[in-house]
């Protein structure tokens, strides 16, 4: 091999490490929305969800939305206040389940959490995720269905 060969095998290496650190700077300037979820019983207030919404991205990011995917295939909105979110500022959003007595009868009833922002894009968390400490701490005798 000639030394020409050499030098072109070495501009083609620095060019796509070039390609990697500039689609990884692209990726990480973006906006990027990271959801969690917990589940809590509480005795007196009835059953909640928790959702936590996350920029992890360094763009702001606008909330639009929550929604709660059921089962059906309907989705209930359960938050609609615009919220701006920049570098790592979070929302937590409590959602009591004595709002959809009348539509589930599980707290696994409801399949998904969904967050839509600004930009178009849509977020989604499976409560299956937690459904083991859901197992756990939720029974019939538990009374969220008896809230107003």
């Amino acid at each position: 091999m000639a030394f020409s060969d050499y030098v072109a095998i070495f501009a083609l290496v620095i060019s796509a490490i070039s390609l990697f650190i500039s689609w990884r700077q692209y990726s990480r300037d973006s906006s990027q929305l990271k959801l969690s979820l917990q589940f809590h019983v509480k005795s007196g207030q009835g059953s909640a969800y928790t959702l936590r919404v996350v920029n992890s991205g360094r763009r702001p990011a606008t909330v639009l939305k929550c929604y709660a995917r059921l089962k059906s295939g309907k989705a209930y909105p359960v938050y609609d206040t615009p919220r701006n979110l920049e570098e790592t500022d979070s929302l937590e959003v409590d959602i009591p389940l004595y709002g959809f007595k009348n539509s589930i009868t599980h707290p696994l009833d409801i399949v998904a959490f969904e967050v839509e922002e600004t930009s178009g894009r849509t977020c989604r968390i499976k409560t299956q995720r937690i459904g083991r400490d859901i197992r756990k701490a939720w029974t019939p005798e538990v009374d969220w269905l008896s809230r107003p």
